[in-house]
């Protein structure tokens, strides 16, 4: 068996591989012909926007005749130089996603460039933000703080999103001028790609009006509810450029170079503890030798008043639980756009020795997930994986190497 140190490293490599797989800037330039003469007009929004913006830049060059970036603070350090870029709050809007959410439309308004390219990842749900007549800031946060530690799947999650936005589902179709062409190249952080779902579909309106029951809110939110009508337009051209996928054909390309056996499995998501759990024992009890992917986007259901950390995080300590003292097994369980939750640490990689080396730090892992507070146990334990901003958000990837 190669040492602990040479698994981790190759972890740590097959998860550098998934995420130059779908860097923003590359998949961007692969995606645009360089053809035609006519000016273009750029809007990068999401946690991507700025990587995926130089891969346009290289690609159209002096074709770019405007262009606006919002994107998640601390994730505008890359952007083109001389191009106006607005930073915003993620995962819970802030009036800085407000002052976002009108700049874009006042933006959008003033274009007179015959073509408009999008360039839409995640984050953009909290980062750009309009609201109906009679909803204030304070009933946006608390739809978003519950959304967030419900355990919903984003579909659903949108749904609200989008009923309550005058930008989502469409809505930002109503600022662009008449006869201006739109095209949206995405990168993919939901489940089957869906581009309604990626940011909430800002430019995809939605067959049918995104209006959940009221009842089904926590009743602190019923009174302040509203739904802002959308405008009525034609589904512009959206193309997916990157996702998951993407980052496991990377993945499994270099495991296969470099002599593993591979295998892919389904997609990962529901409660983040249990699937840590089932994933472990299995990998544990069951699974052959090799390497193994998934990737997904579980959820964890957040207590009043949460630690640090995020899903990756929870879900790679509940998954070390089981693989205590099991030395054969190694799990990488990561995000892929940096930021694991409201954490700056992508995620975590665990092992056998994982919770005895963070009990000796006088840390109890059944309480840190009780408090979604794995982040602080694997602090710790030496296990947290750090990467700053990636240029991409594809959801998450989950890595485990049994020798």
């Amino acid at each position: 068996m190669p040492s602990e140190d040479l698994r981790r490293s190759l972890l740590m490599r097959l998860y550098a591989a998934g995420l130059d797989a779908v860097r923003g800037d590359e998949a961007v330039q692969r995606a645009l012909a360089p053809t035609g003469e006519a000016p273009v007009a750029v809007l990068g929004l999401g946690k991507a926007a700025t990587a995926m913006a130089r891969g346009a830049l290289a690609r159209l060059g002096t074709r770019v005749a405007s262009m606006l970036l919002v994107t998640r603070f601390g994730h505008a350090g890359d952007a083109p130089d001389g191009v106006e870029v607005i930073e915003s709050a993620h995962p819970v809007p802030d009036p800085s996603s407000l002052r976002a959410g009108a700049r874009v439309r006042d933006w959008l308004m003033q274009r007179r460039e015959p073509e408009l390219l999008v360039l839409l990842s995640g984050g953009t749900s909290a980062l750009v933000e309009h609201l109906p007549e009679g909803v204030d800031l304070s009933t946006l946060q608390a739809l978003n703080r519950w959304l967030l530690g419900s355990g919903m799947p984003i579909g659903e999650m949108n749904r609200f999103r989008a009923a309550l936005s005058c930008i989502k589902a469409g809505g930002l179709l109503g600022s662009v001028p008449k006869g201006m062409q739109v095209r949206v190249l995405l990168i993919s952080d939901v489940p089957g790609d869906d581009p309604r779902l990626i940011g909430s579909g800002p430019f995809h309106p939605w067959p049918e009006p995104p209006d959940p029951d009221p009842a089904t809110l926590p009743p602190q939110l019923r009174a302040g509810w509203r739904t802002c009508p959308k405008p009525v337009r034609p589904v512009p051209e959206h193309r997916i450029v990157a996702s998951g996928r993407h980052a496991l054909d990377a993945m499994e390309a270099l495991g296969r170079a470099e002599g593993l056996t591979v295998h892919r499995h389904e997609f990962v998501q529901g409660d983040a503890a249990e699937a840590g759990r089932r994933m472990a024992e299995w990998l544990r009890d069951e699974a052959p030798s090799g390497l193994h992917l998934w990737h997904g986007e579980p959820t964890v259901q957040l207590p009043e008043h949460p630690g640090q950390g995020g899903r990756c995080q929870h879900l790679a300590l509940s998954a070390a639980v089981v693989l205590e003292g099991h030395n054969d097994v190694l799990l990488l369980a990561a995000a892929t756009d940096g930021g694991d939750g409201s954490s700056s640490d992508a995620g975590a990689l665990v092992d056998g020795a994982t919770i005895a080396r963070g009990r000796a730090e006088g840390l109890d892992p059944l309480h840190a997930l009780q408090t979604a507070d794995s982040g602080r146990f694997l602090a710790a334990s030496g296990d947290l994986v750090n990467t700053g901003p990636t240029g991409t958000n594809v959801m998450d990837l989950f890595i485990a190497l049994k020798s």
